[in-house]
């Protein structure tokens, strides 16, 4: 919903540290007291410096904006007989597509995935089919991950949407 947008914040779970010794794994690390072993701490706030939140909600914004369009491919590419999604993503693109995949899932009755764009490259799941709509992203157009995996999955027949700019390499290849 289009006022969803205005109390919407970022939520991300990139890890857990110490920070004595910055290690990730924070239930492990011996800078870890006994009482908050006892009390079960082990969860630290970590920040994102480098994370702009009004222009994480600006490109919300649009993306927003092109729903007409999107809901008008989906109805194009499943009324042509595709029967699963499949979300591709590295990085913070990963992390975007993990929330679109676990709304799909909670509120939809199709069978969704999530891939890591360099694992789908060698594993080149099964789900992948002629029968699939493949979504991925890049903010630059010219993640390598993704051209290769867009490539790939082009071959199998499947329908490949991007959220990219389309001068990019990915832009022209869809």
């Amino acid at each position: 919903r289009k006022d969803c947008l205005k109390t919407i914040d970022f939520i991300c779970v990139v890890g857990v540290k110490c920070n004595k010794c910055k290690r990730l794994q924070y239930r492990r690390c011996k800078h870890r007291t006994q009482e908050e072993r006892k009390m079960g701490i082990d969860v630290e706030n970590i920040s994102l410096p480098k994370f702009e939140k009004e222009k994480y909600l600006e490109h919300g914004k649009k993306t927003y904006e092109m729903r007409e369009e999107v809901e008008k491919i989906a109805d194009e590419v499943f009324a042509k007989g595709a029967k699963n999604i499949v979300l591709i993503g590295i990085g913070g693109t990963e992390f975007e597509m993990m929330a679109i995949n676990y709304i799909l899932k909670k509120y939809s009755t199709i069978d969704t995935s999530l891939y890591n764009a360099a694992d789908a490259n060698t594993l080149h799941p099964r789900k992948i089919t002629k029968d699939t709509l493949v979504i991925t992203a890049s903010a630059s157009g010219d993640t390598k991950e993704i051209i290769e995996a867009t490539h790939w999955i082009k071959e199998t027949g499947a329908y490949v949407v991007a959220f990219t700019k389309k001068e990019g390499k990915l832009g022209k290849l869809v």
